[in-house]
């Protein structure tokens, strides 16, 4: 398992050697910020080297350590090597035993075999990884804008892979010799700069299939995962002899492991052998596959054993096999019966549950080009609506405001002229990116969850409208979803203040009029319309001000990007021009010099986000409920109002 600790967990280490044979050595303590997630037993292998602790300065027998360890590395060896139904984690652990708590120096052998066990296999995070097939078992933010990573490469020295070298020849046990001869073959480039020996290689694929074959494995998923990697090496040494005994080992090893109710148990001799031309399949066994996964998916898309997430997992394969057929009759005929598969399990869930897999079915059928049915399940999704709003349950949270802390914030900003008052709500209700993210992540650490799970965005009639994926996955969409909600929480106080504008006639329409005058985005011509939309607000006429409003501060951000240079059009189906989309207009580069990164993100998540407050759509297309013409919403359009009228004209 990788675990990327993005801020969660923290341990730094201080590894500081003098020259001189048993000496005193300055160790940093080991400083756990946080043990959530972190199952090291106490000692981590790291290279970052981070100041945190006093040091701890420790006379050591060096010598003397030594010998107990060696005798005791001896014990552990011996015992490793007949262990049963094992893994490299719990091999590591035996190692990690020896390792000292504090004041001895960690000899290079003892390293070299708590490291070798501890590394990760098939690591795929191309961010966090070497360009290898082995990685570092964790990774976390030290939140300085660096890394730290357990175990490094950088650690990985010559010595190290002398001693592997060694270890390979010496032991009998094929997990062993995988996992010394896999890091031989995988990091002779990065750590020696030179191709690794071919033996090591065909002794790599060897000591794979032989740990297959034997089944003393603790985890069957990880067998899967060493018959493919032997498989791929094989054909990269171009060893006919181990590419057949490969195969066969893989369709063995699924034939014995395979159970419906996990399909992560099978499916693998296809993924592996059908459609792989350096694999020397014959017909009787790429038919047997595929009549398997047939067998399958016929007992798991329909009951007693109805599964239609199992179901998938063979539909998509034999699909992907008749499709490259040519046989695309079979393939409808095949999606179409898990789309039956799915459908049957609806009386299994809520509206909400239902939703969720009429969604997925809907991608499916598109993936297949299934028109007309990914069309039915649109309808059926707007049918459900209406009963996903029912199932609902509102969520909500209180907090105290010192009323003499309100009234005094209040009084401060509508205190002074019309100008200082306009001034002070722009630069006090601008949401500030750095602010809104810092604050994020914070929340991530102490509720972690929150930010693991994908969130569904519904609309008023209980349509699935936008999706924000984990924090990891989907910082933008995090993001644009954060400012949304602190947008909300402001309007507290926006309201207050305007309220207190207009009800103590501070200002009137003509002080917002003149404030705007000399802004060169808002044209003469649209001026009347402007003021129009503003007298409304003063009247309570909240759905005659925002549908004047909002399409006047299109039309003046559309003004700003043609003043600067910029382009509004672009080419129509029919030939000619049309106007850009206002969230095209929103995006361009212009807009983040004039206004600012904070202020182009804001008006995004205010009007063309549907992760945020989607103002200028939901009016447009007419999807607003009467409860969205609100004070909330007029406020936020008339600051913005308020910002443009800012720009003038060098």
């Amino acid at each position: 398992m990788n675990i990327t600790f993005r801020q969660m967990v923290l341990l730094t280490l201080q590894l500081n050697r003098k020259a001189a044979a048993n000496s005193t050595y300055a160790i940093v303590a080991v400083q756990w910020l946080n043990q959530t997630l972190c199952f090291y037993r106490s000692f981590c292998l790291v290279d970052r080297e981070v100041l945190r602790n006093r040091h701890l300065r420790v006379a050591a027998n060096v010598s003397g350590y030594a010998k107990k360890t060696t005798l005791h590395m001896k014990e552990v060896i011996e015992k490793i090597e007949i262990l049963k139904k094992t893994s490299e984690h719990e091999i590591a652990s035996e190692f990690r035993k020896l390792l000292p708590e504090k004041g001895n120096e960690i000899s290079m052998e003892l390293r070299a075999e708590s490291m070798a066990f501890d590394f990760m296999e098939n690591y795929t995070n191309k961010d966090t990884g070497w360009g290898t097939y082995f990685g570092p078992m964790i990774v976390w933010n030290n939140g300085d804008g660096t890394s730290t990573e357990s175990p490094s490469i950088r650690l990985v020295t010559p010595e190290m892979m002398e001693y592997w070298t060694r270890r390979l020849n010496q032991t009998t046990n094929p997990i062993l010799k995988a996992r010394y001869s896999g890091l031989v073959w995988d990091f002779s480039k990065p750590v020696l700069n030179s191709n690794p020996d071919f033996k090591i290689g065909i002794e790599y694929v060897k000591s794979l299939i032989a740990t297959v074959e034997s089944r003393n494995y603790r985890y069957e998923t990880d067998l899967i995962t060493k018959i493919k990697r032997a498989t791929q090496v094989a054909i990269s040494l171009n060893a006919t002899d181990l590419i057949e005994k490969a195969k066969i080992a893989t369709i063995e090893l699924e034939n014995e492991i395979a159970e419906n109710d996990k399909p992560g148990l099978w499916g693998f001799s296809f993924d592996i052998l059908v459609g792989n031309k350096k694999v020397n399949l014959t017909a009787e066994e790429e038919e047997k596959i595929i009549k398997t996964l047939e067998l399958r998916f016929e007992e798991l898309s329909n009951e007693p054993k109805l599964n239609p997430w199992n179901a998938e997992a063979a539909a998509e394969r034999i699909a992907e096999y008749y499709r490259k057929k040519g046989d695309e009759q079979k393939v409808k005929e095949i999606i179409l019966q898990l789309g039956k598969a799915y459908e049957a399990n609806e009386k299994t869930g809520n509206a909400m549950q239902v939703s969720s897999w009429l969604q997925h079915l809907h991608k499916i059928y598109a993936t297949y080009g299934l028109n007309d049915e990914a069309n039915a399940v649109l309808i059926r999704l707007r049918e459900l609506g209406p009963k996903i709003n029912e199932e609902l349950q509102p969520i909500s949270s209180s907090f105290e405001i010192p009323k003499d802390k309100l009234d005094a914030f209040i009084n401060f900003m509508v205190d002074g002229e019309p100008k200082l008052i306009f001034h002070k709500i722009i630069q006090n209700f601008i949401p500030k990116k750095d602010e809104i993210k810092d604050r994020m992540f914070g929340q991530a650490k102490t509720a972690p969850l929150t930010y693991l799970i994908p969130t569904s965005i519904q609309d008023n009639k209980g349509r699935v409208i936008a999706t924000i994926g984990s924090l990891e996955d989907d910082l933008d969409g995090n993001l644009i979803h954060e400012l949304s909600q602190s947008l909300s929480f402001q309007a507290i106080f926006v309201r207050h203040i305007f309220y207190k504008i207009i009800t103590d006639k501070i200002l009137d329409v003509n002080d917002f009029m003149d404030f705007i005058e000399d802004s060169p985005v808002f044209s003469e011509s649209r001026k009347p319309i402007i003021q129009r939309g503003i007298q409304a607000y003063y009247d309570n006429d909240l759905i005659v001000a925002i549908h004047i409003l909002i399409p006047q501060i299109e039309e003046a951000i559309r003004n700003l990007i043609e003043l600067a240079g910029g382009v509004v059009l672009k080419k129509n189906r029919g030939g000619g021009f049309q106007l850009k989309t206002f969230d095209d207009i929103l995006r361009d580069e212009i807009i983040k010099q004039v206004l600012g990164e904070n202020i182009q993100l804001y008006l995004r998540v205010l009007f063309t986000d549907p992760r945020g407050w989607n103002l200028r759509n939901d009016v447009c297309h007419g999807m607003s409920e009467i409860e969205f013409f609100s004070f909330q919403s007029i406020e936020r359009i008339l600051h913005v109002m308020l910002i443009l009228g800012t720009i003038i004209k060098k």
